[in-house]
């Protein structure tokens, strides 16, 4: 683990961006230019692992492209490779989708940015073979959101035998996002395993899910060989023909019948026929997929900075602090690392050890400096506090006695009273019971005659008639407010029969569901959050529409 501050030659280590099974992603600046980067280093020391995250470096390096994480050097970190990558300033796409739904522009939007990505690698030469949210990253700016396709650690050559280091059987990916073909054999793949993948990511785009699920592995290998998913029109009626046309030719189980490359997608998307590029390749055994189709401009792959979904990204986005060097490297410009040393300990330059610390200035500082003080100020709250309850503890139990005056004290003790002999103690008698008196013989019971009943007809018994039932209150109401105020959406609430409650009503007191609209397309309905109404009580709802949640308060 790098600490911060730590030099790795002409890189200073700032901050701990994630971690994986393998390796550890840190933001890196350069020491003269100030340009901030990404470092990811392995935390494995096995050479298989450190010849594929070489090989990842010399794949991503060749790639030079707008949608794709570009890779400029490889260090060596204590003995372990290190990647420097460029640095992205936005989330995963993965993690943005968790927290927002795109509708179908924005979704296609990035899509085609992906597709552009990823048709760029197989021009190239260069499969995936890993494709997934989790792997593209969203670059946000002033220009708006820019997808970025990573992590080439799977990736293969295919104009070059000698880089088809995989096994024959092994199976490499992720399953969810896997095509049938790479779960059978990961080393016989071409380019179509990306396509299929890129197939789920739309699908997950437009529909909020993966096609596939189970936590079985079986039994989701099962249904990926199948094929059989739920239609996307099944999820989201409003969905485009296209775009349905488009998913399914991307998402053929058979790979001689599915779209062959990436410009065949963005035809489609287009308005093109789709079975015009889902017809059979006829290849011979042994001979190679024809290269692909050179991609033409993909249309829109930014989206815009004033959208929704772009602020949803901005939300994600911490701004980039320089760290302050710790208190025992104050006044070193640049700490540096001996060239003997296990890399670890960092030794203070004596030339400039002695320069002043550059003085904390702005907003920054003055935080920093009220917090010092808040911290203080509870320290002495607390001392105060446990000086008190000591002080107390001690008067109660007597522990100590109060020194006044520090010259001997006389005491004086007054003679004990002799002992007087006990008083005999004075038995009282105990009188004698009573005899109890001897028991009287009870008479003998008279015979007693019953008269004849006469017959009597039954009366019918009067049916139970049922308690009202009490008539609920509906005593509980909320009201709506949003943050910022000039963002405005639908908000209503929800029961759990879908019966929707707007505001201003009387609701009965439960848990209901928050669901959000945009005023411009109602019928794009998404949960934004729960609420717990209570009796005779108004609840204030709070909601940020630019990332659709809401809170109660």
């Amino acid at each position: 683990m790098l600490s911060t501050g730590f030099e790795i030659d002409r890189y200073v280590v700032e901050e701990k961006l994630g971690e994986g099974g393998m390796a550890v992603v840190y933001r890196v600046r350069h020491a003269t230019l100030g340009t901030r980067h990404a470092l990811k280093v392995l935390t494995l020391t096995s050479r298989d692992v450190k010849e594929r995250l070489i090989q990842e470096g010399k794949v991503q390096a060749t790639l030079r492209h707008a949608n794709i994480v570009a890779v400029t050097d490889v260090l060596d970190v204590d003995g372990s490779p290190g990647l420097l990558m460029e640095f992205i300033q936005g989330p995963a796409l993965d993690h943005w989708l968790y927290h927002y739904q795109p509708s179908v522009e924005e979704a296609v939007t990035l899509f085609r940015g992906i597709v552009a990505g990823v048709g760029h690698a197989h021009e190239k030469g260069l499969i995936h073979r890993d494709l997934k949210p989790a792997n593209v990253l969203l670059h946000v700016d002033d220009k708006g959101v820019h997808p970025k396709v990573t992590d080439f650690g799977l990736a293969k050559l295919t104009d070059s035998p000698n880089n088809r280091r995989t096994r024959t059987g092994t199976t490499m990916g992720t399953p969810a996002y896997m095509s049938p073909e790479q779960i059978r054999d990961a080393s016989a793949v071409d380019r179509r395993a990306d396509i299929y993948s890129l197939g789920v990511i739309l699908y997950e785009l437009v529909c909020g899910k993966v096609p596939f699920h189970d936590d079985d592995i079986i039994e989701l290998f099962t249904k990926v060989a199948a094929g059989d998913y739920p239609p996307p029109k099944s999820l989201r009626p409003d969905l485009p023909d296209n775009i349905c046309e488009a998913i399914d030719a991307m998402m053929e189980v058979d790979r001689d019948h599915r779209a062959s490359d990436c410009q065949s997608i963005l035809e489609i998307l287009d308005g093109a026929d789709k079975e015009a590029f889902t017809q059979p390749l006829n290849i011979a055994p042994g001979q190679e997929l024809p290269p692909p189709r050179l991609m033409k401009r993909p249309g829109p792959t930014t989206l815009m900075p004033d959208t929704v979904a772009a602020s949803a990204a901005k939300q994600f986005i911490r701004p980039i602090r320089t760290p302050e060097p710790a208190p025992e490297r104050m006044g070193s410009l640049a700490p540096r690392r001996s060239p003997h040393d296990s890399g670890l300990d960092i030794e203070l330059d004596a030339t400039t050890a002695a320069l002043p610390v550059r003085e904390r200035r702005g907003v920054t500082g003055i935080l920093l400096a009220l917090s010092s003080i808040l911290v203080a100020f509870l320290l002495a709250i607390i001392v105060v506090m446990g000086l008190a309850l000591v002080v107390q503890l001690v008067q109660t139990r007597g522990t100590q006695p109060d020194v006044v005056d520090p010259k001997p004290v006389e005491i004086q003790t007054d003679p004990l009273p002799e002992p007087q002999p006990e008083p005999e103690p004075v038995v009282e008698p105990v009188p004698e019971p009573d005899p109890e008196p001897e028991p009287v013989p009870a008479p003998p019971p008279k015979p007693v005659v019953k008269p004849t009943p006469k017959p009597v007809k039954p009366t019918p018994t009067p049916k139970p008639t049922p308690a009202p039932v009490p008539a609920t209150t509906k005593t509980a109401k909320y009201r709506v407010v949003f943050d910022p105020p000039d963002v405005t959406m639908n908000v209503w609430l929800e029961d759990a029969f879908g019966n929707r409650y707007d505001v201003g009503q009387g609701l009965e007191p439960a848990r209901y569901d928050i669901r959000m609209a945009s005023p411009s397309n109602p019928t794009k309905v998404f949960g934004a959050g729960k609420v717990t109404l209570k009796p005779d009580t108004e609840s204030v709802v709070r909601c940020n529409a630019a990332i659709g949640q809401c809170r109660a308060q």
